[in-house]
């Protein structure tokens, strides 16, 4: 069993503009930030750990970064493989990744 944990930063918690799931799947990344201010895990990942397809989660992504709270950049790092950082843009819940423990 893994010790790992998410924190829900009130910034987060408090967003009407989310549903649910946006808000658990945000904090995922927001949790995974802090080390390097981006996240690169991949949606095979996410989907593991939150028990939905890949699928589920390409589109929670997509919803993400339409409504401005992230941004996705890939760099293809061999013919089949793509590396991906996650950056979290909303500049309130950005700040919250050096205030929460």
């Amino acid at each position: 069993m893994n010790n790992y944990y998410l924190t829900l930063p009130i910034a987060i918690v408090s967003d009407k503009k989310l549903v649910p799931f946006e808000k658990i799947l945000l904090a995922h990344i927001h949790s995974l930030s802090k080390a390097q201010d981006y996240c690169y895990a991949n949606n095979h990942y996410f989907a593991k750990i939150h028990n939905v397809s890949k699928r589920t989660i390409t589109k929670y992504i997509s919803l993400l970064n339409e409504k401005g709270y992230i941004k996705c950049e890939s760099r293809k790092i061999q013919t089949d493989n793509t590396k991906r950082k996650i950056y979290i843009i909303n500049i309130i819940i950005r700040f919250s990744i050096r205030e929460t423990p």
